[in-house]
């Protein structure tokens, strides 16, 4: 009776290992990942871009900025730099946030710009959980749904949401400096990201996470382990059968120019002309 309720244990436990072991396995390409039916992969941080197309490589994030300069530049300049960033890339809903000159899908104007992520044209969303969520999280956080820079509520004042990043992304710094990235410590909450696919180039949008994307980019880390947002690729060719395009939010024409879009913005420059404080983790490496 023992040894039958200890080889049960047993293979118990040999399941558990096993799924431990195929969940941390980490494929050098996405394409080995999908492949070997992987989860996960690593990825250039050259390639990853937020929703608003910001680049955390060879373009410009603002997050990044703030994990570079953290020695160099006080916290309340870093709080001046980002109300500053706030009030130029201010936005109204997701319609404007998504940063491009649209022809229609002017049913996006409705959702709050918090909500981008998980609008983008081949997202697999559903809009009424979307919006009960989004209403849920201005309810929970006191938000207003214009999140406006001069709004007097607190929580939408640019000064505080920067003292706010700036703590998260100095609270991961230390802690990436002090022990590493370690993927296993985060599997509840990996970083996760959608794969984009134009002519052999690819991009890496990131879907969740962002905050830690930073701070490694900012730390120099040339490469990052992430998990697929949605195990296929995005490519133009199936713009017709992308979710929110099938279902009438997005207009096809505005969906291929996003998803050229995140190809081809420069943040860099963006940035420059905004004259914001820039630096990008290819220069770190001059």
């Amino acid at each position: 009776m023992k040894e039958r309720i200890l080889r049960r244990l047993l293979r118990i436990l040999e399941s558990h290992s096993t799924k431990h072991d195929k969940e941390l396995k980490i494929h050098d390409h996405y394409i080995d990942a999908l492949i070997q039916n992987g989860d996960y992969f690593y990825v250039d941080i050259d390639k990853c871009v937020d929703p608003y197309g910001f680049s955390y490589g060879s373009g410009w994030h603002f997050f990044t900025s703030i994990v570079f300069h953290i020695d160099s530049i006080s916290e309340k300049e870093i709080s001046r730099d980002f109300a500053s960033f706030i009030r130029k890339k201010h936005h109204e809903n997701a319609y404007d946030g998504f940063g491009i000159e649209f022809k229609g899908s002017d049913g996006l104007k409705k959702y709050s710009p918090a909500s981008l992520a998980f609008l983008t044209p081949w997202s697999v969303t559903n809009l009424t959980q979307l919006e009960a969520r989004i209403a849920s999280i201005v309810r929970e956080e006191k938000l207003q749904n214009d999140s406006s820079p001069d709004n007097k509520n607190p929580l939408n004042d640019p000064e505080h949401l920067a003292s706010n990043h700036y703590s998260r992304l100095y609270e991961l710094r230390e802690s990436i400096l002090s022990k590493g990235y370690q993927l296993n410590s985060v599997l509840d909450d990996p970083i996760k990201g959608f794969v984009l696919h134009r002519n052999g180039a690819y991009r890496i949008l990131i879907f969740n996470g962002q905050h830690r994307v930073a701070t490694l980019a900012g730390l120099k880390h040339r490469s990052i382990p992430i998990k697929f947002a949605s195990k296929y690729i995005i490519d133009a060719q199936d713009a017709d059968k992308w979710p929110l395009v099938r279902n009438g939010l997005w207009d096809i024409d505005d969906a291929l120019h996003y998803f050229h879009y995140l190809f081809d913005f420069n943040s860099y420059e963006w940035a420059t002309r905004q004259g914001l404080r820039t630096y990008t983790l290819m220069e770190s490496f001059q």
